[in-house]
């Protein structure tokens, strides 16, 4: 009976070992470039532009079709006579205004937006799953800070109850103890919630949700940023800059198709047609230019030049607000950044701190020269300077990633 006990043990460690899988964060960015939908989505627009950045689709090579018909007349006698005609019709565009050249170029400007939309998309992504990954770490920590309240209030319980058996203790103090020694079970409970919501989230912007459990491997690491004067100077080749550049430059190619409509245009056409019935046949080679001249349009063509002129201003504002709106939230990223930095040396300090006057206080408690409360106060500092400590350090760790991500360089 012991050997089956020992082997069931065994196999349960073993399956709660495969559930849970550990992750690096270098894996889980590596994994979600890859797989998450929306990378996979841009990455399918970038294959849909280049696809249709050619000649062909800009209107520039010829057209070449085959029509022909079956006709049979005369009716009237029984000699009916059955007429066939083939031909071979081919076509190209001499002149139309530039419009060939301004869609070429409007197909490349797609192509190149599509590739840093996908860019920017990796970088999304990248910082999203940076952020999941580190709040399960955050939320860890709170779990780690509890369980060191929870040893001390265990303390404490332990404590005051052989002083209950000694008579130098009453059941009140007891009962209380117990209560916070229920209460911090409970907290822990909760974050233990937390964090296992925080892992779904995780592997699903990875697309990852087949695994059961994830172990994170990683901590929380503060990096160095590039001084602020050095960052600024990037500012016109930041990817959603040059984005919003290119969509300017779209509605100006998009106005110059709409004016190559007041140029005359012209097509050189040839035609090789077939002609047999039951009493001849012949062949009627052909071949020449057509043209159009645009007289008058009913203010057609002007109203759309009007519509696009106007497209182009607003590309234009979207463009300076878009700079304006990042150079904003560098600043204030930046000098978030800055300021926590600072703080989270101090508060390792008074950490540190915290835990001393926690350890101090439940030594003269345990010879009776300290009071609950006094046990109390110092558990609720160090519950807080760790909260504190905790969370300086998340927010410098996300202001670092949110200019990194700002500026298109969170490295793979």
């Amino acid at each position: 009976m012991k050997h089956i006990s020992l082997l069931l043990i065994f196999i349960v460690s073993l399956l709660c070992t495969y559930a849970q899988k550990a992750l690096s964060l270098e894996e889980a960015i590596l994994f979600s470039v890859v797989s998450n939908y929306n990378v996979r989505i841009a990455k399918k627009n970038v294959t849909q532009a280049e696809l249709a950045n050619n000649s062909a689709m800009a209107g520039a090579l010829p057209h070449v079709n085959i029509t022909g018909n079956a006709i049979v007349s005369d009716f009237i006698d029984d000699n009916r006579d059955l007429l066939f005609q083939n031909s071979l019709n081919a076509d190209i565009t001499v002149f139309n205004g530039f419009k060939i050249i301004a869609t070429k170029e409007q197909l490349q400007l797609l192509q190149n937006q599509s590739k840093i939309a996908l860019k920017i998309q990796i970088q999304n992504t990248i910082a999203a799953v940076i952020e999941l990954y580190y709040e399960v770490l955050r939320q860890q920590s709170y779990i780690e800070i509890l369980q060191a309240s929870l040893a001390v209030a265990q303390e404490r319980l332990a404590i005051v109850t052989k002083r209950q058996q000694v008579g130098l203790a009453n059941d009140s103090d007891v009962l209380q103890a117990q209560i916070d020694v229920i209460a911090i079970e409970q907290q822990i409970s909760q974050q233990r919630t937390l964090i296992a919501q925080t892992k779904f989230e995780l592997l699903y912007t990875m697309n990852k949700t087949e695994e059961t459990d994830i172990v994170l491997t990683d901590s929380i690491t503060v990096g160095k940023l590039p001084p602020y004067d050095e960052i600024i100077t990037k500012i016109n080749t930041i990817p959603q800059i040059l984005y919003s550049q290119i969509a300017t430059e779209i509605a100006k190619t998009s106005a110059r198709q709409i004016e190559s409509q007041r140029y005359p245009s012209a097509k050189l056409v040839s035609n090789y047609t077939l002609q047999n019935n039951t009493k001849s046949n012949s062949v009627v080679p052909m071949v020449g230019i057509t043209y159009t001249i645009p007289l008058y349009s009913g203010g057609t063509v002007k109203t759309q030049m009007a519509i696009a002129q106007n497209s182009i201003a607003i590309k234009e504002l979207e463009q300076a607000q878009a700079q304006s709106q990042i150079l904003y939230h560098i600043n204030k990223t930046y000098v978030l950044y800055e300021q926590t930095l600072q703080q989270l040396h101090k508060q390792i300090d008074a950490y540190e701190y915290s835990k001393q006057l926690l350890h101090l206080v439940m030594k003269r408690f345990e010879a009776n020269l300290a009071t609950t409360l006094e046990v109390k106060a110092a558990q609720l500092s160090f519950e807080q300077a760790g909260y504190l400590l905790t969370n300086q350090r998340f927010t410098t760790k996300m202001a670092e990633v949110e200019i990194l991500r700002t500026l298109c360089e969170i490295a793979l």
